[in-house]
């Protein structure tokens, strides 16, 4: 603690409550955190992916929704330019998406601002996150795509939904 901090305790005080809201700001919105790279399946996508995904989630929670989406830096360009009203966070290397989106949930008190959070990723390293979510009192969810969905996450979050796969995927893969 800071020399201030000790001589004057009640003073920070006020200001730690001022960090947190005193209601939801987004009262009734809800936060999609999207891990493009999970969604589309691969660590190198296309804009086409992108746009794909982007539409998907779209359809499934509606267009006027916050979005953060995360991915590596080599994606950056494809997931920029095609998804043009979300917050976009770039952090590459092992669960380098993952990673820059369980910061925003932990260090930027959502649960305080949001009633709904869905998380878009399948990835376990989300379970702790949707299950401190949940006893917050905020309604979970998860979305997948073509990425795999942890068994761990899914027994935390029973509300899984997922996103619509392509006409054309579907024909590249022989499952038509």
């Amino acid at each position: 603690m800071s020399e201030d901090a000790h001589r004057f305790p009640a003073i920070v005080q006020v200001m730690k409550r001022r960090l947190r809201p005193s209601k939801k700001t987004h009262e009734g919105q809800a936060l999609v955190m999207v891990d493009i790279e999970n969604q589309v399946g691969a660590s190198e996508i296309t804009a086409e992916q992108v746009v794909e995904v982007k539409t998907a989630l779209d359809l499934l929670e509606g267009a006027n929704v916050m979005q953060v989406v995360a991915c590596s830096h080599h994606n950056a360009q494809a997931v920029m330019f095609n998804w043009p009203k979300a917050r976009i966070l770039l952090r590459s290397g092992k669960d380098g998406a993952d990673l820059a989106l369980i910061k925003v949930a932990t260090d930027e008190h959502i649960a305080d601002r949001f009633d709904r959070i869905v998380i878009a990723s399948g990835d376990g390293i989300f379970t702790t996150v949707a299950k401190d979510l949940f006893a917050e009192g905020v309604e979970v969810s998860i979305v997948c795509g073509r990425g795999t969905l942890a068994k761990n996450l899914k027994h935390q979050c029973p509300n899984v939904r997922y996103l619509a796969l392509s006409a054309l995927e579907l024909k590249e893969t022989g499952n038509v």
